[in-house]
């Protein structure tokens, strides 16, 4: 699955944009190997006038990767 890996220097950047937004909020979930990281789909809904245009600058400088499935969390039922 294409993932932004959102490095540890973003983090303080991407908690900054969520609490701007009381209804909207992006979380990031932490991999099995310790990044955190989001779905690569939020590059194509954070342009001028979208939903997650906030993003836009964070995530436009963010590469999607690859990201092997064996890498999620699992949960319990």
């Amino acid at each position: 699955m294409l993932m932004l890996i959102i490095p540890p220097e973003m983090i303080a950047a991407a908690s900054a944009i969520n609490a701007a937004h009381p209804f909207k909020k992006i979380k990031p979930i932490t991999l099995t190997d310790g990044r955190l990281a989001v779905n690569a789909d939020l590059l194509t809904d954070c342009g001028p006038g979208q939903t997650w245009e906030d993003w836009a600058a964070l995530g436009g400088g963010l590469v999607p990767v690859e990201v092997d499935p064996s890498l999620f969390p699992v949960s319990a039922p």
